[in-house]
């Protein structure tokens, strides 16, 4: 017999986004709500590329941008820009 465990989240359930840099590991923890822009280094001063070249082109609407973005964001070529992403959330509650 085989179980699984998944974890659905709503995008309001993020709680926060972690960025961690590549190059020591240090982390900026922010609110989504309160990110008005990017950090631009981690708090040791490593900078991040945010330019960095996606071969990506807006697609104007921000649930398909989202979707393109999500796809080209796992990719293992995406550490050029310096950091990883991670999302946190609440643990859910008992079932």
């Amino acid at each position: 017999m085989t179980f699984e465990h998944n974890i659905v989240v709503a995008l309001e359930e993020i709680k926060a986004i972690i960025f961690e840099c590549n190059t020591c590991k240090a982390r900026t923890v922010l609110a989504p709500e309160n990110i008005e822009v990017p950090p631009g280094s981690c708090p040791r001063g490593h900078g991040w590329d945010w330019n960095a070249s996606t071969e990506h082109s807006s697609f104007g609407s921000p649930f398909a941008s989202f979707i393109i973005a999500l796809k080209r964001l796992r990719d293992p070529m995406s550490h050029r820009v310096g950091f990883r992403i991670y999302l946190e959330f609440d643990e859910p509650k008992g079932s």
